[in-house]
């Protein structure tokens, strides 16, 4: 599994402080995660590891989210989005879907928009399968705080059509079967269902229980 494989790095000494980070976070602690995060995004710092500090602070600004602390995440996604503006790799980077969402439900959807744009034009120049699918599954987080539902709908699903990661998909899902539960026609809510149950299922997969708890609990409010 998961958890016993990264436990095995860090008993025999090995593996970048990322596995603990991940360890925590798939167990459940996201606000131990958090906090070494955040420890060593410090130290990125002082060595100047751009893309580490792009990667860390879109890690910390989606933890922040899904804690519940908006206006936190917002700040964090603002530092990457700045480093995403001028640096490539960032806009194709697997983390540019999350900072891209953070802004959109922040309501910085300018900047979201603007970054979303970008990091399509250059996903599709480069054919950068993954990095298509982060810049879709922003612009359809974006079209759902917008009221979008449809162009949400459309872009999530073209999203899951470009996730190859079990988190990628998981998180793909989960935004899908909100936005089907939204839109709310004749079959939405059987679809949506399905994506709900799609994506607990990869989540337990990921043994990462706290995020199949909390999209188990969506779709057993949808069914009420």
């Amino acid at each position: 599994t998961a958890r016993r494989y990264i436990r095995e790095i860090r008993e025999a000494g090995g593996g970048e402080p990322e596995s603990e980070i991940v360890l925590r976070e798939i167990d459940g602690d996201w606000e131990g995660a958090l906090t070494l995060l955040l420890e060593d995004l410090e130290h990125r710092r002082v060595t100047g590891e751009v893309q580490w500090i792009f990667t860390e602070n879109a890690w910390v600004a989606r933890l922040l989210m899904d804690l519940g602390r908006l206006d936190d995440a917002r700040v964090r996604a603002g530092e990457a989005a700045e480093i995403a503006e001028r640096e490539l790799f960032s806009l194709l980077h697997p983390t540019m879907g999350g900072v891209l969402e953070v802004l959109a439900r922040a309501g910085e959807h300018e900047r979201c928009a603007r970054l979303a744009e970008r990091a399509e034009l250059a996903a599709r120049t480069s054919g950068n399968r993954i990095g298509l699918g982060g810049a879709l599954y922003g612009q359809g987080i974006l079209a759902l705080e917008r009221g979008d539902v449809d162009r949400a709908v459309a872009c999530l699903q073209e999203s899951l059509d470009r996730a190859l990661a079990h988190s990628g998909r998981a998180f793909t899902l989960w935004a899908l079967a909100r936005a089907l539960a939204r839109r709310g026609g004749n079959e939405d809510n059987e679809l949506a269902q399905k994506s709900y149950a799609e994506g607990v299922a990869l989540f337990e997969k990921m043994e990462a229980r706290r995020y199949a708890d909390l999209v188990r609990r969506e779709m057993d409010a949808l069914r009420r």
